[in-house]
């Protein structure tokens, strides 16, 4: 029979070796990396353990066992307690004060409607902080689904709703109707839930509303966008520009984000020469394809015009001033990773 001394040392080194295990599952969680790839030894997981087992012999004797919890399920368990673990500390942070809710849907890759919560708050030294808090699947955006789920989601925190005093969206019928949006059913429960237009989105809108309606923006602005997709859907021809002197390539002008536009604009005008010269290049190479080159002349005419020039010049100057205030709306946001489950991992063992 196993000594008592035995079976402690054992029970020692087993916990050292799952904590080993936990460690490395939050520091990749934390780092945004994935755990695993089709093949399991050569994961990202089992390439870190391998990598601990030179400093924690524990470790090395508890992976030559049968079970090890590193399976695919274990894993997704552990991360699931860790982010189970790091939302109660925001809850528990947020509970005996009041707060404000935001949350935004959007569609993923996959088509999968997901709506993100955040929670707005003010720490006893009088800092805002701003804490995701889960993305939640949908099957369809009305007003009543979603302000079910953010009430089911504060709910499962355990925090009142009569704490609730301010709510922030987007623009969106469904969102901010007067009568039906999700702030107006909010409200019904708790009156002092005030609702705020998301300031972001209110200044993406202006700015869109300001480059659309003057033609010489928005006609620049287009065709930037068309020409920068041209180069950045061929490393041929991204190779052509860097060949004749581009200091960078070209940055992707976003459709909807406006503010978020400036590096693009800002990489076509510091790279100008460079940018028309492999136009030319490439719509008078005979090896292009005529539809590439006829596409590559007739940007480089529109370049070589004063409008194009100085429309690209002016948006980049409205834009600049636009970005510091977007920084400044932006600045008192806090993300949340699982690195944070190192502060609480040890109170609620």
């Amino acid at each position: 029979m196993m000594s008592v001394t035995g079976k402690a040392k054992d029970v020692a080194e087993a916990r050292e070796a799952l904590d080993g295990i936990f460690s490395a599952i939050a520091y990749l969680a934390g780092q945004g990396l994935p755990l695993r790839r089709r093949e399991e030894k050569t994961s990202n997981l089992q390439r870190l353990l391998d990598q601990s087992e030179r400093t924690c012999p524990a470790l090395k004797t508890w992976r030559k066992r049968k079970q090890t919890f590193t399976s695919p399920e274990i894993q997704n368990e552990i991360l699931e307690l860790m982010a189970s673990a790091i939302v109660r500390q925001i809850a528990n942070s947020v509970r005996e004060d009041v707060f404000a809710v935001m949350a935004d849907e959007t569609r993923d890759s996959a088509g999968t409607e997901q709506v993100a919560i955040c929670l707005r708050s003010v720490n006893k030294q009088l800092e805002v902080e701003e804490q995701l808090i889960g993305l939640y699947s949908v099957e369809s955006t009305t007003a009543l689904v979603l302000s079910t789920v953010i009430k089911d989601a504060l709910l499962r925190m355990e925090l009142d709703l009569k704490q609730l005093r301010g709510q922030c969206y987007d623009g969106a019928a469904n969102m901010s109707g007067k009568f039906k949006g999700v702030q107006a059913l909010i409200k019904q429960e708790e009156p002092r839930a005030v609702f705020v237009h998301c300031t972001a989105h209110r200044l993406n809108l202006a700015v869109q509303d300001c480059m659309d309606g003057v033609r010489p923006l928005r006609d620049t602005i287009q065709e930037t966008g068309r020409m920068i997709g041209f180069f950045r859907d061929s490393p041929k021809r991204l190779s052509c520009l860097i060949h004749f002197g581009a200091d960078k390539s070209l940055r992707p002008l976003c459709p909807t984000r406006w503010t978020c536009s400036e590096p693009a604009l800002a990489s076509v005008i510091n790279n100008y020469t460079a940018v028309l010269s492999s136009l030319e290049a490439i719509a008078d190479d005979p090896s292009t394809r005529p539809d590439q080159a006829s596409t590559a002349s007739g940007h480089a005419r529109r370049m070589q015009s004063f409008d194009f020039f100085f429309g690209l010049s002016l948006a980049l100057h409205l834009l600049r001033m636009t970005t510091p205030v977007m920084h400044a709306d932006n600045k008192t946001q806090s993300h949340i990773s699982v690195s944070r489950w190192t502060k609480v991992s040890h109170t609620e063992a």
